[in-house]
């Protein structure tokens, strides 16, 4: 669970926040999907996820909801207890990773509420459910197989092979942008040729002599899964991990 840290709430209607009121648990109680969400005052869109190049971000999603038990989740998953600090200025969040809060200043209107830091702000406004967030995209093969894979690992029906790591001995196969390939093993490089996607079809056709492969593959993260795209091919499937 990442800290809760790092998110805040968007500027303010026209006249600002001053003049707010301090918060009661009542009015707290309920669902807030998230409107507006800014970095140092720069938007960074209505889902407050874990985006790059911020330094404490929170794995929200789009809407929090306060219990009146004390507890609150998030419709990402998340969740923990809250409770206001003594002057009712400030939301204070626990995850069940810490015993120490995370606080959030906090304004609270009839159908708003703004939760903000020194360079975070949220502002988020009254939903009857939380939300359910759709699954995240795929990831995209055409842009994630340029690179350079080593073979890690080798299945089939009878065994499980594991290739060596060291850089002499390892198993190779990069893929540049122009859609050439080249493997090989070590520093030796044994075939080149020509690579092309369709849809989650892997073609390699070998420059030297007629020979064409053709592989499903799937992504997860920098391990690329290869599996035949040939039926009459005898079953393996292989992992590759992408050289960092």
């Amino acid at each position: 669970m990442k800290h809760l840290s790092g998110i805040l709430i968007l500027g303010w209607l026209a006249g600002g926040l001053a003049g707010c009121m301090s918060a009661t648990p009542d009015e707290l109680l309920g669902t807030w999907k998230i409107d507006k969400f800014t970095v140092d005052g720069m938007d960074r869109d209505r889902v407050a996820f874990n985006r790059s190049g911020l330094d404490d971000p929170i794995d929200w999603g789009s809407a929090i909801q306060f219990m009146a038990d004390g507890t609150f989740r998030t419709n990402s998953g998340q969740q923990g207890r809250w409770k206001l600090s003594q002057s009712r200025a400030a939301v204070l969040l626990y995850t069940s990773e810490s015993n120490q809060p995370i606080r959030w200043k906090a304004a609270v209107g009839e159908t708003f509420l703004v939760l903000h830091t020194s360079t975070r702000k949220i502002n988020l406004s009254r939903t009857e459910q939380l939300p359910t967030l759709p699954p995240p995209p795929p990831p995209n093969l055409r842009t994630n197989l340029p690179g350079t894979w080593y073979f890690y690992q080798w299945t089939d029906q009878h065994d499980t092979l594991h290739y060596p790591s060291n850089e002499k001995q390892a198993h190779w196969l990069t893929m540049d942008w122009q859609g050439v390939y080249q493997s090989g093993e070590g520093k030796h490089q044994s075939f080149e040729g020509r690579w092309q996607l369709q849809q989650d079809t892997l073609l390699l056709s070998e420059s030297s002599r007629a020979l064409r492969q053709s592989w499903h593959v799937r992504l997860s993260g920098d391990t690329l899964y290869v599996e035949p795209a040939d039926e009459a091919s005898d079953w393996f499937q292989a992992l590759l991990v992408r050289k960092m």
